[in-house]
């Protein structure tokens, strides 16, 4: 009867009982909404909508000193973080600082060589999950990342970001030419 009790003092802690649903979805590691471009997977709807913002290259979150925009709420309180230099988060192990739990969480597994992500695929290991979900797209031959230029597709931001370099050095080759 006393675990009822405690089960009756969570869901009271919750406004809506989708809170609530929600939250034991955490829990249960239930992530049935899922992102129709990367396949990433979450708990919420809400969850999935901030996502989505990564891939409209919608940025609703400036920061009110440099104006720099975000795709979500919690990277623009993390930049605000390096405005403060405040790294709020010690690794217990060597007393490093980081700006965000998630960067303290991966370098904690360094120590300890930690690879808790598995591959469903071919059983390879990952320290974080975000390389697991690179690595994922790899396996199903999804390309998010489109260059505005040529039209190349790439499974990563990076590899977007290095192959739009060579655009670049294209047009600086040119321009020494054409001088």
């Amino acid at each position: 009867m006393r675990s009822h009790s405690n089960v009756m003092i969570v869901i009271n802690h919750f406004t809506r009982k989708s809170y609530f649903n929600e939250h034991l979805r955490s829990h249960n590691n239930e992530k049935s909404f899922k992102c129709s471009v990367c396949y990433k997977s979450f708990t919420s709807k809400s969850g999935l909508k901030v996502h989505s913002h990564l891939h409209s290259n919608e940025k609703p979150f400036k920061c009110s000193l440099c104006n720099k925009s975000f795709a979500q709420k919690s990277h623009l309180i993390c930049h605000l973080h390096l405005h403060n230099n405040e790294k709020p988060f010690k690794c217990y192990v060597c007393n490093k600082s980081f700006i965000q739990k998630g960067h303290l969480k991966d370098h904690i597994r360094s120590h300890y060589n930690v690879k808790p992500f598995k591959c469903s695929v071919c059983n390879k290991l990952f320290k974080r999950k975000s390389h697991l979900n690179e690595h994922l797209l790899l396996h199903n031959n999804v390309k998010p990342f489109k260059c505005s230029i040529c039209n190349k597709s790439f499974t990563r931001k990076s590899y977007l970001n290095r192959h739009l370099c060579s655009h670049n050095h294209e047009k600086s080759l040119e321009l020494l030419i054409l001088k």
